[in-house]
């Protein structure tokens, strides 16, 4: 091991760097929001009700699509909230799990 390294070069970072992660968040973002725009869009404007001749929406299809981002924002935060949910208390378990496995020796 040299402890006196002479190098000029910067330490690398061990994780990813703040533009990496931006960048990952960024693309995620723009997936989900093409999901639920895809989705949303699916389900209530439809070619055989709305032929597309007309440039606005209707009122019955705006409040459809205003219900579905709804619907679809708050199943997303539920299934978020859940994961964590899980998440932690699996982590909690191992952390016991490991206690008594490493207090056993």
């Amino acid at each position: 091991m040299d402890f006196f390294k002479t190098s000029a070069e910067p330490p690398q970072p061990s994780g990813p760097s703040a533009f990496d992660v931006a960048k990952t968040d960024a693309w995620q973002y723009q997936d989900e929001f093409q999901r639920l725009s895809v989705s949303c869009f699916k389900k209530c404007v439809s070619a055989q009700k709305h032929p597309y001749n007309e440039g606005d929406m209707s009122l019955g299809e705006m409040q459809c699509v205003d219900r579905c981002v709804a619907k679809y924002v708050e199943t997303k935060k539920q299934l978020l909230e859940t994961h964590n949910r899980v998440h932690t208390a699996a982590q909690t378990q191992a952390e016991v799990q490991k206690g008594l496995v490493g207090g056993a020796k």
